[in-house]
């Protein structure tokens, strides 16, 4: 059976993937990537009691994922997986002179 939902998956790299794959808006932003991430991690029922000085303080402490880790894991993944890549890197693409194109890499 394939895990459904975010707790299900073990791994960091499984969880962004899973975010990628059912969240197309997060694709293109890491600060909507990261943020559902943490909201996710952190749960629903601690999300609605948490204070914005304890998230900080979560975060500064190191009891939640490094955001750079997201970020890092999300260029990753979309780097081996196109079908992942946001809107944004295919309007990158077209703009590039062809000239230039050439020392690009996909």
């Amino acid at each position: 059976m394939k895990p459904s939902e975010f707790k299900d998956f073990k791994t960091v790299k499984d969880k962004v993937h899973f975010l990628l794959l059912t969240n197309p808006s997060l694709r293109d932003n890491d600060m909507k990537l990261i943020a559902t991430y943490y909201f996710h991690e952190i749960g629903k029922e601690e999300i609605d009691t948490l204070t914005a000085y304890d998230l900080l303080n979560k975060i500064s402490s190191s009891k939640m994922t490094n955001f750079e880790t997201i970020r890092r894991l999300r260029m990753q993944i979309q780097q081996h997986d196109d079908t992942l890549r946001g809107s944004e890197y295919k309007n990158r693409k077209k703009k590039v002179d062809p000239f230039f194109r050439v020392f690009l890499r996909d």
